[in-house]
């Protein structure tokens, strides 16, 4: 930003570009809408990933309420499950993975936006945890 004034001026005031401000008005009308439709993505995106993130909390929480009511070995392997949660269609991916320790397995919890039958974009949210058989 350029100032216009003296150096010993207490007055300094930012110049003016005229063709700045007319570029501004020509084009303020696009610039406002697609500033709006950015804020919509990221707002759409921000409550993408909230919702996922307590799908997949609400998950691994219940896998260790069952685990607790029922102590037994997990099998390792990958499980796909469908939900509908805030009024829409998820598909929440399970891994479970062995540790050193025999009666410890890692939780992988990724969670999907469904799309159709078949498909799914994402993944918005993901949480790792540790279950044990008791």
């Amino acid at each position: 930003m350029s100032f216009v004034g003296a150096v010993g001026d207490a007055r300094f005031y930012p110049a003016r570009d005229a063709d700045r401000h007319r570029h501004y008005r020509r084009d303020r009308r696009g610039g406002f809408n697609r500033g709006w439709g950015g804020v919509a993505n990221q707002t759409r995106g921000l409550e993408q990933r909230t919702v996922a993130s307590w799908i997949a909390s609400n998950h691994l929480t219940r896998m260790r309420m069952l685990q607790r009511r029922e102590p037994q070995s997990l099998p390792e392997g990958t499980k796909q499950t469908r939900l509908v949660f805030a009024d829409r269609q998820w598909e929440v991916e399970t891994e479970v993975k062995s540790t050193d320790h025999p009666w410890i397995r890692r939780v992988e919890v990724s969670v999907f936006e469904a799309t159709d039958e078949a498909g799914r974009q994402g993944p918005y949210g993901q949480l790792s945890g540790f279950l044990g058989q008791y």
